[in-house]
Protein backbone atom coordinates (compact mmCIF):
# COMPACT_ATOMS: atom_id res chain seq x y z
CA UNK A 1 0.00 0.00 0.00
CA UNK A 2 2.71 2.65 1.13
CA UNK A 3 4.70 1.82 -2.26
CA UNK A 4 1.60 2.55 -4.30
CA UNK A 5 0.93 6.40 -2.01
CA UNK A 6 3.51 8.09 -4.30
CA UNK A 7 1.94 6.85 -7.27
CA UNK A 8 -1.38 7.25 -7.11
CA UNK A 9 -3.62 9.41 -5.26
CA UNK A 10 -6.39 7.88 -3.33
CA UNK A 11 -9.17 8.80 -1.62
CA UNK A 12 -11.50 7.16 1.49
CA UNK A 13 -14.63 6.11 -0.30
CA UNK A 14 -16.57 4.46 2.54
CA UNK A 15 -16.93 1.34 4.84
CA UNK A 16 -18.54 -1.57 3.55
CA UNK A 17 -20.68 -3.63 5.80
CA UNK A 18 -20.95 -7.37 5.71
CA UNK A 19 -23.66 -9.11 6.39
CA UNK A 20 -24.57 -12.61 6.65
CA UNK A 21 -27.68 -15.17 6.97
CA UNK A 22 -27.66 -18.75 7.42
CA UNK A 23 -29.38 -20.44 4.78
CA UNK A 24 -32.88 -22.49 6.29
CA UNK A 25 -36.03 -23.61 4.38
CA UNK A 26 -38.31 -20.82 4.68
CA UNK A 27 -41.83 -21.63 3.67
CA UNK A 28 -42.64 -18.47 1.85
CA UNK A 29 -42.47 -19.71 -1.64
CA UNK A 30 -43.25 -16.34 -4.15
CA UNK A 31 -44.30 -17.87 -7.67
CA UNK A 32 -43.42 -14.37 -8.66
CA UNK A 33 -39.54 -15.13 -8.81
CA UNK A 34 -37.54 -17.15 -11.10
CA UNK A 35 -34.50 -16.91 -12.59
CA UNK A 36 -33.69 -15.06 -15.29
CA UNK A 37 -33.37 -15.54 -19.50
CA UNK A 38 -32.17 -13.41 -22.42
CA UNK A 39 -35.62 -12.10 -22.95
CA UNK A 40 -35.54 -10.29 -19.76
CA UNK A 41 -32.71 -8.44 -20.23
CA UNK A 42 -33.68 -5.50 -21.56
CA UNK A 43 -36.04 -5.12 -18.79
CA UNK A 44 -33.77 -5.16 -15.68
CA UNK A 45 -31.72 -2.67 -17.49
CA UNK A 46 -34.28 -0.39 -17.21
CA UNK A 47 -34.01 -0.92 -13.69
CA UNK A 48 -30.51 -0.13 -13.87
CA UNK A 49 -30.91 3.32 -15.29
CA UNK A 50 -33.20 4.18 -12.61
CA UNK A 51 -31.48 6.62 -9.99
CA UNK A 52 -31.73 4.42 -6.85
CA UNK A 53 -27.99 3.64 -6.02
CA UNK A 54 -26.23 4.27 -3.03
CA UNK A 55 -23.15 3.01 -5.11
CA UNK A 56 -19.83 3.87 -3.49
CA UNK A 57 -18.88 4.57 -7.23
CA UNK A 58 -21.51 7.93 -6.83
CA UNK A 59 -19.28 9.28 -3.74
CA UNK A 60 -16.05 9.24 -5.50
CA UNK A 61 -15.51 13.12 -7.02
CA UNK A 62 -13.13 12.03 -9.32
CA UNK A 63 -15.11 9.10 -10.43
CA UNK A 64 -16.27 9.47 -14.32
CA UNK A 65 -19.99 11.01 -14.56
CA UNK A 66 -20.74 9.12 -16.99
CA UNK A 67 -19.33 5.47 -15.44
CA UNK A 68 -21.45 6.32 -12.25
CA UNK A 69 -24.20 6.47 -14.04
CA UNK A 70 -23.76 2.96 -15.76
CA UNK A 71 -21.52 1.00 -13.10
CA UNK A 72 -24.98 -1.28 -12.42
CA UNK A 73 -25.57 -1.57 -16.24
CA UNK A 74 -22.52 -2.58 -16.81
CA UNK A 75 -22.37 -5.58 -14.24
CA UNK A 76 -25.93 -7.13 -16.19
CA UNK A 77 -24.64 -6.68 -19.32
CA UNK A 78 -21.73 -8.82 -18.54
CA UNK A 79 -23.68 -10.93 -16.32
CA UNK A 80 -25.40 -11.82 -19.98
CA UNK A 81 -22.17 -11.97 -21.33
CA UNK A 82 -20.64 -14.45 -18.50
CA UNK A 83 -18.42 -12.06 -16.94
CA UNK A 84 -19.73 -11.46 -13.71
CA UNK A 85 -22.38 -13.39 -11.63
CA UNK A 86 -23.79 -17.16 -11.73
CA UNK A 87 -27.27 -16.30 -11.48
CA UNK A 88 -29.89 -13.64 -11.99
CA UNK A 89 -33.09 -13.96 -10.47
CA UNK A 90 -36.03 -11.59 -10.86
CA UNK A 91 -39.58 -11.15 -9.58
CA UNK A 92 -41.93 -9.87 -11.93
CA UNK A 93 -45.59 -9.59 -11.92
CA UNK A 94 -48.06 -9.07 -14.70
CA UNK A 95 -45.23 -9.42 -17.21
CA UNK A 96 -43.25 -6.44 -15.45
CA UNK A 97 -40.03 -7.27 -14.05
CA UNK A 98 -40.17 -5.36 -10.86
CA UNK A 99 -36.42 -6.75 -9.10
CA UNK A 100 -33.71 -8.65 -9.59
CA UNK A 101 -30.72 -10.06 -7.70
CA UNK A 102 -27.55 -10.98 -8.78
CA UNK A 103 -25.55 -13.74 -7.28
CA UNK A 104 -22.07 -14.88 -7.00
CA UNK A 105 -22.00 -18.46 -6.02
CA UNK A 106 -19.02 -19.94 -4.14
CA UNK A 107 -18.07 -23.66 -2.98
CA UNK A 108 -20.08 -23.31 0.54
CA UNK A 109 -21.93 -19.95 0.45
CA UNK A 110 -23.78 -17.37 -1.93
CA UNK A 111 -22.86 -13.64 -2.25
CA UNK A 112 -25.55 -11.07 -3.02
CA UNK A 113 -23.38 -9.07 -5.74
CA UNK A 114 -26.30 -6.66 -6.75
CA UNK A 115 -30.15 -5.96 -5.63
CA UNK A 116 -32.41 -3.99 -7.03
CA UNK A 117 -36.04 -2.99 -6.80
CA UNK A 118 -38.02 -0.46 -9.52
CA UNK A 119 -38.36 2.70 -7.54
CA UNK A 120 -42.26 2.78 -7.48
CA UNK A 121 -42.05 -0.80 -6.31
CA UNK A 122 -39.48 0.03 -3.46
CA UNK A 123 -41.32 -1.43 0.10
CA UNK A 124 -44.05 -3.84 -1.30
CA UNK A 125 -41.75 -7.13 -0.37
CA UNK A 126 -40.44 -7.53 -3.80
CA UNK A 127 -36.96 -7.44 -2.23
CA UNK A 128 -37.77 -9.55 0.72
CA UNK A 129 -39.30 -12.30 -1.97
CA UNK A 130 -36.00 -12.01 -3.98
CA UNK A 131 -34.16 -13.22 -1.40
CA UNK A 132 -36.33 -15.52 0.54
CA UNK A 133 -36.00 -17.31 -2.93
CA UNK A 134 -32.38 -17.60 -3.39
CA UNK A 135 -32.84 -18.73 0.43
CA UNK A 136 -34.69 -21.58 -0.78
CA UNK A 137 -32.95 -22.17 -3.74
CA UNK A 138 -29.55 -22.97 -2.40
CA UNK A 139 -30.82 -24.85 0.21
CA UNK A 140 -31.67 -27.28 -1.92
CA UNK A 141 -28.43 -26.72 -3.34
CA UNK A 142 -26.38 -27.52 0.28
CA UNK A 143 -25.31 -23.55 0.20
CA UNK A 144 -24.77 -22.76 4.02
CA UNK A 145 -24.78 -18.88 3.76
CA UNK A 146 -26.07 -15.87 2.11
CA UNK A 147 -23.76 -12.78 1.88
CA UNK A 148 -24.25 -8.90 1.31
CA UNK A 149 -22.24 -5.65 2.07
CA UNK A 150 -23.68 -2.09 1.94
CA UNK A 151 -21.85 1.60 2.49
CA UNK A 152 -21.97 2.20 6.05
CA UNK A 153 -24.29 5.43 5.18
CA UNK A 154 -26.94 2.85 3.39
CA UNK A 155 -29.25 3.46 5.98
CA UNK A 156 -31.98 1.29 3.88
CA UNK A 157 -30.22 -1.26 2.86
CA UNK A 158 -28.57 -2.21 6.49
CA UNK A 159 -32.70 -1.68 7.72
CA UNK A 160 -33.68 -4.27 5.25
CA UNK A 161 -30.64 -7.25 5.90
CA UNK A 162 -31.46 -6.64 9.98
CA UNK A 163 -35.03 -7.25 8.63
CA UNK A 164 -34.24 -10.06 6.80
CA UNK A 165 -32.78 -11.98 9.56
CA UNK A 166 -28.90 -11.12 8.49
CA UNK A 167 -26.28 -10.61 10.82
CA UNK A 168 -23.48 -8.03 11.15
CA UNK A 169 -20.12 -10.03 9.86
CA UNK A 170 -17.10 -7.28 9.57
CA UNK A 171 -16.57 -4.05 7.97
CA UNK A 172 -14.20 -3.05 5.21
CA UNK A 173 -12.61 0.53 4.36
CA UNK A 174 -12.71 1.16 0.83
CA UNK A 175 -9.99 3.64 -1.24
CA UNK A 176 -10.33 4.17 -4.71
CA UNK A 177 -6.92 5.09 -6.15
CA UNK A 178 -6.36 7.77 -9.07
CA UNK A 179 -3.24 7.96 -11.37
Amino acid sequence: FEKYKKKFSYTFISEILFFKKKINFINKLNHNCRQSNLNDKTKILKICREKTSSSRFTKDHQFQKSLKKDIRETWIRNFFLGKRGSKLFIFSSRKKILGFILIIEKKKNVIIDLIAVAQRQQNKGVGSSLVNHINNFYYKKGKKFIITGTQNYNKKAISFYKKMKFKFLKKNYYYHFHS
